[in-house]
């Protein structure tokens, strides 16, 4: 057996990928409506917008989302929320860590080598999960959160302005 085998689709759940997801799942809630700023996904997701300005540039360079600049600007998707996966947006946003590339060191034994077999197995599955799901099959279950109640803006996020207007978009 080679014991220096390599996983051919790993994943990687991190906070940043989960991120990603969330706020393509609000673009693609937005959709119909124009481009939508970050300013009300900050708001909506509660992250800084340092962060998602972070995020939307890694996901606009690989062909995700468009940006419109200027007055009533913001970001939209590229494509239908149909035809972009789960597995993309984190694919998209995360590289593999080192450890879950190279799974066996020279030498191992036995029982790694299949314990890492199996890691290979489950990373498949959940490859195989996250690419059968679109971003739009998690519109309904957003949906269904916002008739809970929407998240509320935060001491952060409601001094938040958006740099083409000049009064601020959000008070307490």
């Amino acid at each position: 057996m080679d014991k220096t085998r390599e996983i051919t689709s790993t994943v990687r759940l991190s906070v940043r990928g989960m991120t990603a997801v969330g706020l393509m799942a609000y673009f693609a809630g937005q959709e119909g409506q124009g481009p939508t700023t970050l300013v009300s996904a900050t708001w909506r997701l509660g992250v800084s917008l340092s962060y998602l300005e972070s995020l939307c540039k890694d996901l606009r360079a690989k062909g995700f989302l468009t940006a419109t600049r200027g007055p009533g600007g913001g970001y939209g998707l590229a494509r239908p929320a149909q035809s972009i996966s789960i597995l993309e947006i984190l694919q998209a946003t995360e590289s593999p860590p080192e450890s879950a590339i190279r799974l066996a060191r020279p030498g191992a034994g036995q029982e790694e080598a299949q314990t890492l077999l199996l890691y290979e197995e489950v990373a498949q599955e959940m490859a195989r999960f996250l690419s059968a799901r679109s971003l739009d099959s998690l519109l309904p279950e957003i949906t269904a959160l916002d008739r809970k109640g929407a998240r509320q803006p935060t001491a952060q996020t409601a001094r938040l302005t958006d740099p083409c207007e000049a009064e601020p978009l959000l008070t307490h």
